[in-house]
């Protein structure tokens, strides 16, 4: 599937269909491609949070994984070298989630932020 067909299919661009001619033959009809802006940037925030829920659904697994390693009132310091190996992967998997999430949330609140500078300009426009 080409780029287009997938940004077509995903709602991230348009397409009219102006035929030459009353039998809408596809060879004799231009197919305008258009990008509506607002809908693009509402499909972008969707997929950021969707992907901000799945992070932090990975987090706590791996946070869960970390509590198993060490068990109920254990220490860090009883586990084995290979253990510790193991648990300090995860423990840097848990940090690198969780800047992940931080970054996307600031990216989200700057597109909404921006969003909402717009739509502040829009109504100004109208009233003038």
């Amino acid at each position: 599937t080409t780029p287009s067909c997938k940004m077509l299919k995903t709602g991230y661009i348009r397409m009219q269909e102006v035929p030459r001619s009353a039998d809408h033959n596809a060879q004799r009809t231009f197919f305008l491609w258009f990008v509506d802006m607002d809908q693009v940037c509402k499909l972008i925030l969707d997929e950021m949070l969707r992907t901000i829920w799945v992070l932090l659904a990975k987090r706590e697994d791996k946070k869960r994984a970390c509590d198993d390693f060490i068990g109920v009132g254990g220490e860090v310091s009883d586990l084995t070298p290979s253990q510790l190996k193991q648990y300090q992967a995860l423990e840097h998997t848990v940090e690198r989630l969780t800047a992940a999430v931080l970054r996307l949330d600031e990216t989200v609140m700057i597109m909404r932020d921006a969003e909402s500078q717009q739509s502040m300009l829009d109504l100004r426009n109208r009233v003038d």
